[in-house]
């Protein structure tokens, strides 16, 4: 019965496709069955309509079911607990359906699982990259790489080997699942025995025909157990062969697990490579410690010698109270500022330090300020001298001069200013001109004979009366002694002569003729230089 429940179509089919032929006969052997013909014609017709209508509805109800069951699975969702259970059967409203899609469901189970491991695999993977990245320590990440790796694999040991390139041996790192005995062959040498013959290869390679005595056996609770295959992973970076990955399995190794791990061993070879570099570093750094020490003594002892060295530097400076000294960088910055550029320019180191140098100048004098700037980077010095405005409203006459300065490998880091206060000198020098200037026009001026000579006899300025009473029109620059006959006693009368208010008086024979001059001499002398200057006075003799 139930075997009809399930194939109820099929034999409807089979009487329908029977009573088509039934139909073709009656119809061909004529007679009075026509209209019997045309009756069960009209009713194969409805019967084939009703069937096809109801194999469509099954089929779409199925389909349905399969396409949510899909969903549900492949989603996550939690639509069946079991092929063909109570819950589906409650879901779906229909046990046969259930029962006829129960392989697909079964199919799809699998197809899941297999697809959740996969997505295991990879998080297990990624997990391992991002353990890998974090840590520059190779022995730690072996430490948490070893059971992943043999979770990803299926395997039941795995080791490390790191190649010594001084001596060319493998050198085991770490190990997990193997028994003491693998720490034997820590000194393989590579290209020797099956596992040192495919690490030289570089490739990864599954050995299938391991020895009875091998030392890659395992432990288990039946206890040790040799291994059906060994997997030899080489480890690279950049080409240079820095390890191997032993692994051992009592199953075949799959094509799966193999891409796996060769996903993995790139990741390998950069920790491996990162963590050799870490380890090189370590013992560089374990080793230089004790000059870093010296050095720092050293370092120390240099830095209170520069330090001392400065404090006398600046104490000198800061003496030189007539100098404004300071430093600039490249962009025009003050560095430092001296005692001397307080009192002079008026501005305290507080205010000028890590200012742009324009600032200590009023806005007339800026642009001259940056010029001088610019000059002394390009051609090394610059010297200007003139006026400027002050801070409190005050104007000094500066000597400014600009240098360069410059590092060891020759190049231009700042420039030093050096500007004096010569505004005593400059009016002084005016006050000097002006009282030439002014005696000049005194003496030049004057219908009286007058002549003022120095203690030589050499004429500095001569009145007009002068040059009419010795019949000359040029006086300056020549010696009045050789203008009278009496000329060594007038010289040396000049020479001996005290300073005011000593007078000389005495009559002289004008060079050539009779002609009698009387001459009064009064002398003024430089208490400084001693530089003295005579003025005579030239009148008619008896």
């Amino acid at each position: 019965m139930n075997f009809f429940k399930r194939n109820y179509h099929v034999f409807l089919e089979t009487f329908l496709i029977a009573a088509v032929f039934v139909i073709i006969a009656m119809f061909f052997s004529g007679g009075g069955l026509r209209p019997v013909v045309y009756v069960d014609a009209v009713f194969v017709v409805g019967a084939y309509v009703y069937l096809r209508a109801r194999f469509l509805s099954h089929m779409r109800k199925r389909v349905g079911v399969m396409a949510k069951d899909m969903r549900a699975a492949l989603l996550g969702g939690s639509g069946r607990k079991a092929a063909g259970g109570p819950a589906e059967r409650e879901r779906t409203g229909d046990a046969e359906v259930d029962r006829d899609l129960r392989p697909f469901y079964e199919e799809l189970d699998a197809v899941l699982r297999e697809l959740r491991k996969d997505d295991a695999d990879r998080q297990e993977i990624l997990d391992m990259i991002n353990s890998i990245a974090v840590n520059m320590d190779f022995d730690k990440v072996l430490e948490d790489l070893m059971p992943r790796l043999i979770e990803v694999t299926n395997s039941g040991c795995c080791a490390f080997y790191s190649l010594n390139g001084s001596t060319n041996k493998l050198e085991i790192k770490n190990s997990a699942g193997f028994s003491k005995n693998v720490y034997s062959e820590f000194d393989m040498t590579l290209g020797e025995g099956y596992v040192g013959m495919a690490a030289e290869s570089r490739k990864t390679v599954v050995i299938k025909d391991i020895p009875d005595d091998t030392v890659y056996s395992m432990r288990t609770f039946l206890g040790k157990v040799k291994p059906k295959s060994l997997l030899v992973v080489p480890i690279l970076n950049n080409d240079q062969f820095i390890g191997v990955l032993v692994f051992a399995s009592i199953y075949d190794y799959s094509a799966k697990e193999l891409e796996m791990i060769e996903i993995i061993r790139y990741y390998v070879g950069v920790a491996a490579a990162n963590g050799m570099t870490y380890e090189k570093t370590k013992r560089l750094s374990n080793e230089l410690k004790f000059q870093n020490k010296l050095i720092q003594n050293l370092n120390e002892e240099l830095e209170q010698k520069v330090e001392s060295r400065s404090l006398y530097l600046t104490n000198i400076i800061d003496r030189v109270a007539d100098c404004a000294i300071y430093t600039m960088d490249r962009q025009g910055i003050i560095l430092t500022w001296s005692k001397g550029a307080e009192e002079l320019i008026g501005f305290t180191a507080e205010e000028a330090v890590g200012r742009h140098v324009e600032n200590i100048y009023e806005p007339e004098d800026r642009e001259a300020a940056r010029n001088r700037l610019d000059t002394a980077l390009n051609a090394g010095s610059c010297a200007e001298s003139g006026w400027r405005a002050l801070k409190d409203g005050s104007r000094r006459f500066f000597e400014i001069r600009l240098f360069s300065i410059y590092n060891d490998q020759n190049e231009v880091i700042g420039v030093s200013n050096i500007t004096r206060d010569l505004t005593a000198l400059k009016l002084a020098q005016n006050a000097a001109a002006f009282e030439k200037e002014t005696g000049a026009l005194m003496i030049e001026g004057r219908e009286t004979a007058l002549v003022l000579a120095d203690a030589g006899g050499a004429v500095i300025s001569a009145s007009r009366g002068a040059a009419l009473r010795l019949d000359e029109e040029l006086l300056t620059g020549r010696n009045i002694c050789n203008f009278f006959e009496e000329s060594i006693e007038l010289s040396g009368a000049l020479e001996s002569m005290s300073p005011y208010p000593d007078m000389y008086e005495r009559t002289f024979t004008k060079r050539g003729g009779n002609a009698r001059a009387r001459v009064w001499m009064t002398a003024v002398e430089n208490a400084l230089t001693g530089e003295k200057r005579v003025l005579l006075e030239i009148g008619e003799g008896e």
